[in-house]
Formats: C-alpha cells, structure tokens, sequence
C-alpha cells in the first residue's frame, strides 16, 4: 500500500489538474447535482446548484464570517458570498488555484468580502473561534489526517457554528474489481481516504461536532464522473503521445469508478454546541 498523499501532493495535483477540471465541470472544480433522470442541466449548473445545498445549509448572513476548506478556483466562495452578504475566506494547498481565486475581480472588491489564502487544513493557521461557519467540498477526502482537520475545524468555528461537508463516502465497502476501481481512482486524484457514512459521524463526533443531517445525494451526481472521463480523453486526443495514453487510462478508471454502487456523496451538517 502507498503512502497517503500529503499537502505537496495535492497541491501539484491540483496545479497539474485544475485547468482540466474547469474546463469539465464549468469552473466549480467539483460534482454537480442533478435533480432527476429528466433534469437537462448542464454540469456547469449542476454544479452551482451544488454549491447553493451548501450555502443554504451554511445558514450565514451579513456580517458572518465563513471559511471555505478547498476553495478550488474561488467560484463557490464567490457564490455564497454574493448570496449570504457574508465574507469568505478560502483556502487551498494549490498555488496555481490560489492564483486563479485571486485574479478573480471579485477579490480584489474594496468591500472585503473575500479573501483567499495558501494554507493545509490540518494546520489552520487561524485563531480559535474565529469563523462563523465553515464548509468543505470534497477536500476532506485528500486529507491524511482527518481527525485532525476536523479538531482544527472545531477549534476555529465559534459556538454554535456550522460546518457542511460535501464529500465522497463508501456507502458499502468495496471488494475485488470494485476495490481495484476505487484505487484507481484515488491515485488519479491524490485521495488518502474515503470514510463510511458511520466513520464520519465518529470522526465529526470525536471533533466536537453534532450532527445534524447526513444525506448520500449520490444518484444526484454520478453524471458528473461521465463528463469528467470524457473531458480528459478529449485532452489526450488534442496532446496525442504518451501524455495521451496516460489520461484515457485515467478517464476510464474515472468513468468506472462514478457506476461503482459502493461509492456514496455524503452532504453532511453538523454543529459546534
């Protein structure tokens, strides 16, 4: 078994991978979520409708602050900044998306609004009871230590403060060919682990936190797996080569891995009492 990716890891991930993820998913960097069989949204939408379950969870308003675990590009904290009238402040281990969120023009608005930082969740380098609600996007999955990711987290929030996580989960635990899929996958993507719906409640439960609401939303965002695969095999066919061989191998391990039942979406509430 290989080592768990650290911090570096994920962030030169990211650095190598972001531009082909925007381009995939519309420049959220994360799942969609569709409402039905019959829902005609693009990715780019589905995305932000995504992001919306979050902020509406979050439960935040003018003059709250909220961290963004993974902020990506910086769309997601754009959005619940603009619809909750409360500041962002995100975080990434990828310098390259770190430069994306601050090209954006809303960052750089005199209103404060937003700001982004380089900084590892396992190490928040802010002071306790700082934020009035956090919210993570399937950065937690990245993470060698989520225990201590989630004290940090706890530590952070204020009391009565909400954390949201939108992440991957094992709804079963995956054997042979599935279990072959999902090591695939993670290597593509620098995943350390995938917890079990009752993994996460313990390790939320050990932080501090009560939950609230735990929901596996997974038939709502397995489209977006297909639209990532096929997003790289149309990379490689435009960089031909070696390179090219690389991503169809990895976009079929993607696209095996989204019909995989044993893979969940957790959108998990909980609460610093």
């Amino acid at each position: 078994m290989s080592a768990p990716p650290t911090p570096k890891d994920v962030g030169a991930m990211y650095d190598a991978l972001t531009d082909l993820l925007s381009q995939a998913l519309g420049d959220n960097i994360h799942a969609g979520y569709w409402q039905d069989a019959q829902d005609t949204s693009n990715v780019a939408q589905a995305a932000d409708r995504l992001t919306g379950l979050v902020g509406q969870r979050l439960r935040t308003g003018a003059g709250q602050h909220v961290l963004d675990v993974g902020c990506g590009s910086g769309r997601p904290a754009v959005r619940i900044a603009a619809a909750s009238g409360s500041r962002v402040t995100g975080i990434t281990v990828s310098g390259h998306q770190l430069s994306l969120a601050r090209a954006r023009p809303e960052a750089s608005a005199p209103d404060g609004m937003l700001e982004f930082r380089q900084a590892d969740a396992m190490r928040l380098p802010f002071p306790d009871a700082s934020f009035d609600a956090a919210y993570a996007i399937e950065s937690l999955l990245h993470m060698s230590d989520q225990r201590t990711a989630l004290a940090h987290l706890a530590r952070v929030l204020r009391p009565g403060g909400r954390l949201v996580v939108a992440d991957l989960c094992l709804s079963t635990v995956p054997h042979g060919a599935d279990a072959d899929d999902v090591a695939a996958a993670s290597q593509v993507f620098q995943v350390s682990s995938i917890a079990s719906p009752d993994e996460y409640r313990t390790l939320l439960e050990e932080a501090g936190f009560k939950v609230e609401e735990f929901s596996d939303i997974a038939p709502h965002v397995r489209r977006t797996y297909a639209v990532v695969a096929r997003t790289m095999c149309q990379a490689g066919e435009s960089i031909g080569g070696e390179l090219a061989v690389q991503l169809d191998g990895a976009a079929a391990s993607v696209e095996r891995f989204g019909t995989l039942d044993c893979i969940g979406y957790a959108l998990v509430t909980a609460v610093r009492p």
